[in-house]
């Protein structure tokens, strides 16, 4: 069985509404896989209103890097990172772990079980991330394709 092809224009997942149970929380943890096979840049997922992303992870356009960025509900970075090695964009399968505790401050990545060496934009900053803010959730695309 093949995993769908999230291409950010004609196959995407998009969610237009709240998840419920949702709730605004200092505190997450992300899960997934990707393949990126071009330098095109690619959204793997947002979450947030459609006029500020609250989570969202890509991958660079020039790099292969890969960024996470984190919100609170009035559009603040708390967190804002990017990955240095810039091999992700190799056709192969990876899988991403990452841990955040904004209480602390601390956010720990894992790609591969490999700790990737980081660019901060933004430092981890003690803050609530506005998930309950978040309306519109998409794979495979940033808002509205």
């Amino acid at each position: 069985m093949a995993a769908p092809d999230f291409n950010g224009s004609t196959n995407r997942l998009t969610r237009s509404s709240v998840l419920i149970g949702a709730s605004s929380s200092k505190k997450a943890m992300l899960a997934f896989w990707f393949k990126i096979a071009n330098s095109e840049g690619n959204m793997i997922f947002t979450g947030g209103p459609s006029t500020t992303h609250r989570i969202s992870m890509q991958s660079a356009s020039t790099d292969g890097d890969l960024t996470l960025i984190l919100r609170n509900s009035a559009g603040t970075a708390l967190y804002n990172a990017t990955t240095t090695l810039g091999t992700w964009e190799d056709s192969l399968w990876h899988h991403v772990l990452v841990k955040i505790d904004l209480s602390g401050p601390e956010v720990i990545w894992r790609i591969a079980a490999s700790a990737p060496t980081l660019s901060e934009t933004t430092a981890a900053t003690d803050g609530t991330i506005d998930f309950a803010g978040c309306t519109e959730w998409n794979i495979g695309s940033s808002f509205g394709g």
